[in-house]
């Protein structure tokens, strides 16, 4: 640019006598773009100094959304229509203050919004737990002994159980306590049908003889906010042994994410491996569940507790 402008250790074909146009043209040919080109570069220069010779690339890709008035873009965020998003413009700021982009600009735009908002594509639960994430840093509990945190959860199993006094299928629930330090289970009950608060309420207790799993008595037992867990029967036991109760912040699965990141993923793959599975939904559920065989309630508990002590235990 120098060497156009002023001849600046140049040769005679930029010399400060002959015209700008002769040297724009002695300067295209050196570098094989058209005097358009080199003109061009010269004005950004001129107003921007050396960062206006910048790649438009590079420039570009840094404002994907281009020159849209960024109110436009945020109430766009908010409809994802066009036509609705001009008519909420003017009615929020007035007429003619925000600048309207073109039809295509304005498509543009919007797909820019849906590849970094999915709104009508992949999974709604996914996006929903997308919007609901918190703007702050994220953090959990660090216990620092065994015992410091018990993590208690309800699961519905994917299988089928017999009724040993009626001999029908029921559904189970597996109420688990999980030591957060140690990552071992402490407490297992299966319960037919749903669990009751009675069920639960077993759990914070310490360890019969001959029970699978370390004998404990938590200092801290972390649920979520289900009926059997905020029931008065769990909060009268464990006040009366001292064991205080820390729920679990709504729609944060972060207070109990060793639970929700292990033993639950853990237990729907060893009810996998079993006869008589029906799937978490009616669309997983296989057309011939109720024909294979299937275990009563009592070999069930046998059995996901030898997986516990055998295979989960093993692999933490």
């Amino acid at each position: 640019m120098r060497e156009v402008l002023t001849g600046y250790r140049a040769g005679p074909q930029y010399a400060p006598n002959l015209s700008p146009t002769s040297r724009y043209k002695a300067k295209a040919v050196e570098l094989g773009v058209g005097v358009r080109t080199l003109q061009r570069w010269v004005a950004d220069f001129r107003q921007n100094g050396e960062a206006g010779l910048a790649p438009k690339r590079d420039r570009a890709a840094s404002r994907p959304l281009g020159r849209v008035d960024q109110r436009w873009v945020d109430v766009a965020l908010e409809v994802m229509v066009i036509d609705r998003t001009n008519a909420r413009v003017v009615v929020r700021f007035g007429e003619g203050v925000v600048k309207t982009p073109s039809r295509t600009t304005a498509f543009r735009v919007l797909e820019e919004l849906e590849r970094r908002h999915p709104t009508f594509r992949l999974s709604a639960k996914r996006n929903r737990d997308i919007a609901d994430r918190s703007d702050g840093v994220y953090g959990k509990p660090r216990p620092t002994r065994p015992g410091e945190y018990v993590l208690m959860d309800s699961t519905r199993l994917a299988v089928f159980a017999l009724d040993p006094v009626t001999l029908r299928w029921i559904n189970c629930e597996l109420t688990v306590a999980m030591d957060w330090y140690t990552r071992c289970v402490t407490g297992i009950r299966l319960t037919p049908v749903s669990t009751k608060a009675v069920d639960a309420a077993t759990r914070p207790a310490v360890r019969r003889p001959g029970a699978s799993g370390p004998a404990m008595v938590p200092e801290t037992i972390v649920v979520d906010h289900g009926k059997v867990f905020v029931s008065e029967h769990l909060t009268s036991v464990c006040a009366r042994m001292g064991i205080s109760i820390q729920p679990a912040r709504l729609r944060t699965g972060r207070d109990k994410g060793r639970w929700s990141g292990s033993s639950a993923p853990c237990a729907r793959t060893c009810c996998r491996r079993c006869p008589a599975t029906r799937g978490r939904t009616c669309t997983r559920a296989g057309s011939t569940r109720k024909t294979t065989r299937a275990s009563s309630s009592t070999n069930w508990k046998r059995f996901i507790r030898e997986w516990v002590a055998v295979v989960f235990t093993d692999r933490r």
